[in-house]
């Protein structure tokens, strides 16, 4: 078991190499999206607090997006940044862009303007999407809204096709790090990437969402892992925006409405929820923390008031696709580690020179 930090490895000589389990190249989760919209038009897809969207609304009118963007000349392999808060708005944006071949870039809508303008000039995007007022000359700007992406003009018929053909080598998508100096730095993740990273949550998670609450920035990576996740398994995304999550009492409220199986957030956001938990008959399935280290306190409050719920640590860097370890958590563990490598998967403990440290030793 590898411990976040100073991690170090138990035995003597064996270099402290982790393998996950070796699985065949999935599917990708765009192309198992587009797939599900004709199989299951009518299965839900998108949860907010007002809103309902079908796959077959979903992909309908991300088809129709996508057809906008590319009378504006966005082409595959064009970086489209995507600037819009966490609402069924979202879903559509995405999709659209990976439809036509397009790269995703998740910008928060609460950043300025001209953070959003200056990375678009930085990445040398085409187009940004936005739900608000963007004054650029670098890029296309297209205004979507709550509003017009439920006007009655988006035609839900089934006509859901993609305009390009996506292969596993290509950009599914940049994210902007913080950077150790404050700078953002952006991450290129392809669609082969991406599609293994989410097929590992199948293999290791045997409790497939019911549904999976959404609760991060858009520009943090974990925000990936509900949106991808769900467009490979179909299950229904419960997008929860920026206001609520910042009031825990109506996050509460709102996740439990929903009646929310999956979360996944930082242990801080974890431990506010069961601090201010009511008990009731309900409370997740299965609780996964990441982003910061998770502490054995955390753990014993969470088995102490859902002992049925499963919890896990997940650990890893942007550049390995969102996660790289994870660790089911147990009652009475004194520390956490992050865990063994997820399949597909593998990890070392690496000297100054980037070579694996024999197990037992620091590196």
């Amino acid at each position: 078991m590898l411990r976040e930090a100073g991690a170090v490895l138990s035995n003597d000589a064996e270099p402290s190499i982790g393998q996950g389990s070796i699985v065949p190249a999935p599917p990708l989760p765009i192309d198992q999206a587009l797939a599900r919209v004709h199989a299951r038009p009518d299965a839900p897809a998108v949860h907010t607090a007002t809103q309902t969207l079908t796959w077959g609304q979903v992909g309908s009118r991300a088809e129709h997006l996508a057809g906008h963007l590319t009378g504006l000349g966005v082409k595959p392999g064009d970086r489209v940044i995507v600037s819009v808060h966490s609402s069924e708005v979202l879903p559509v944006a995405l999709m659209a862009v990976l439809m036509i071949g397009a790269t995703y870039v998740p910008v928060d809508a609460t950043y300025p303007t001209q953070r959003v303008t200056g990375l678009a000039k930085r990445l040398s995007a085409t187009a940004i999407i936005a739900d608000r007022d963007i004054a650029t000359i670098s890029a296309v700007v297209v205004q979507l809204s709550h509003s017009n992406v439920r006007d009655e003009t988006w035609n839900d018929s089934l006509t859901c096709r993609t305009s390009a053909t996506v292969s596993a080598e290509d950009d599914a998508y940049v994210i902007f790090t913080s950077g150790s100096t404050g700078q953002p730095n952006g991450v290129a993740i392809t669609h082969g990437q991406i599609a293994a990273s989410t097929h590992a949550r199948t293999v290791l998670y045997p409790d497939a969402p019911a549904s999976f609450a959404m609760v991060s920035s858009i520009s943090f990576d974990s925000s990936l892992v509900g949106l991808f996740w769900s467009l490979a398994e179909g299950f229904p995304l419960i997008l929860v925006n920026h206001e609520t999550v910042r009031d825990i009492d109506a996050l509460l409220v709102e996740l439990e409405t929903q009646r929310a199986s999956h979360l996944l957030c930082v242990p801080t956001l974890y431990s506010q929820l069961l601090q201010r938990r009511t008990p009731t008959d309900w409370w997740f399935d299965h609780i996964i923390v990441a982003g910061e280290a998770c502490r054995p306190a955390l753990v014993g409050r969470h088995f102490e008031a859902a002992p049925s719920s499963r919890l896990t640590n997940e650990y890893g860097p942007t550049e390995g696709t969102v996660w790289a370890t994870a660790h089911h958590c147990l009652p009475g563990e004194q520390e956490v580690p992050i865990g063994g490598a997820i399949p597909g998967m593998w990890t070392a403990i690496v000297d100054e020179n980037l070579l694996p440290v024999p197990e037992g030793s620091t590196g």
